[in-house]
């Protein structure tokens, strides 16, 4: 036969009954029938692929006999496999970062681990016969880090070496937050926050902590906006109380958060918008009852076009009078009818309250005439 290749099981045999030359097989999963006469002048002879070499095989005969053999191993000596190193580290890290080197990836153990520096400024390797070792570096530059690992018996048994380059960022700006000074803006106009001046930062996030509800334009650019909203009316109907109205002009807060380089170092800021204050003057209210009628006139300090309504008493939950639109010169004016009659029930009501959708509030005494 032609010399096997290496990994071959060469397996040759002859049967006794030379007359009927029956059939013989090497029994195993993996091996089969030999060919040929297989008898002592012409053997049966087969090959089979084998990893790794059995230590006896067995052949039996289709007539019913078997016979067992040890195997002989020809050829060079079994080369054991390598450890292979492997490691893993960032690609980038600013300089003052500390620089996790992880082995434990490398195959081939139990393994001793071997991390080296090659080249770039020096730096103390920690933990550098362990599977992972650390650095950090305070100047900037190219790092080359290398690592061999070697199996347990025969010593010889080393890996190829395997580096990774680690390059090092000057130190990044202190993380520190800026949401912007605090504003006072007119409601029902455009508001722009700004966070521009904050440093060090990967991404900027804004949460709105108090006031009444906004949508925000972007919830992570540096200047998103939103429209301040104008203050809710009294909404009941012309003579019917207000029970659950209740101001709202309190000031919008928000949160900017930033988020440094490393992703998890943050910092905060607050800024605060507060409504334009509005002054309601020269308000005069007359309810004449022979004619049966409402008439209550004034000025504002906000020439925006805003509506204003006018309840009866000296409370915001009072009956409703009516409402007006301010005009370009900043005057309003309601009129209404006999509803709500000012002397029932009695004593007689002596005042009227107005309220602005852009914030304004303002008592008046009330006249009384025929």
């Amino acid at each position: 036969m032609p010399v096997p290749p290496d990994g071959t099981l060469v397996v040759k045999a002859s049967s006794s009954d030379e007359v009927n030359k029956p059939v013989l097989t090497v029994t195993g999963t993996g091996f089969g029938a030999l060919t040929g006469a297989g008898t002592a002048a012409s053997p049966a002879s087969a090959s089979f692929p084998a990893i790794a070499a059995p230590s006896t095989i067995t052949v039996t005969s289709a007539r019913g006999g078997s016979a067992t053999s040890a195997v002989s191993v020809a050829g060079a000596a079994l080369v054991a496999t390598l450890p292979v190193a492997v490691f893993t580290a960032p690609n980038t890290v600013s300089a003052g970062q500390p620089v996790v080197l992880d082995g434990t990836p490398s195959t081939g153990g139990p393994l001793t681990y071997s991390f080296t520096q090659l080249s770039g400024p020096a730096v103390a390797l920690s933990g550098a016969t362990t599977s992972i070792a650390t650095f950090t570096p305070t100047v900037a530059g190219s790092y080359v880090i290398q690592l061999v690992v070697a199996g347990p018996v025969p010593p010889s048994l080393v890996s190829v070496p395997v580096s990774r380059t680690i390059t090092v960022t000057p130190a990044a700006a202190t993380l520190k937050a800026n949401a912007g000074p605090d504003q006072t803006k007119q409601r029902g106009t455009l508001v722009t926050l700004d966070g521009s001046a904050t440093v060090g930062a990967r991404s900027l996030a804004w949460t709105q902590t108090a006031g009444p509800a906004v949508t925000l334009s972007s919830a992570s650019a540096a200047k998103p906006t939103f429209t301040y909203p104008l203050m809710s009316l009294p909404t009941a109907p012309v003579g019917a109380v207000n029970p659950f109205y209740a101001v709202s002009n309190q000031p919008l807060t928000f949160l900017g958060t930033a988020t440094g380089v490393d992703g998890s170092t943050t910092s905060t800021d607050t800024v605060v918008v507060s409504p334009l204050a509005e002054s309601i003057t020269g308000v005069t209210a007359r309810y004449r009852t022979g004619r049966g009628g409402w008439r209550v006139t004034g000025t504002t300090s906000i020439l925006a076009g805003q509506r204003v309504t006018v309840v009866l008493g000296p409370l915001v939950t009072g009956r409703t009078i009516g409402t007006a639109t301010v005009d370009p010169a900043g005057a309003f004016s309601v009129r209404a009818g006999a509803s709500p009659d000012p002397r029932v029930p009695t004593p007689d009501a002596s005042q009227v309250t107005v309220v602005s959708q852009t914030g304004g509030i303002a008592t008046a005494g009330l006249t009384i005439t025929r």
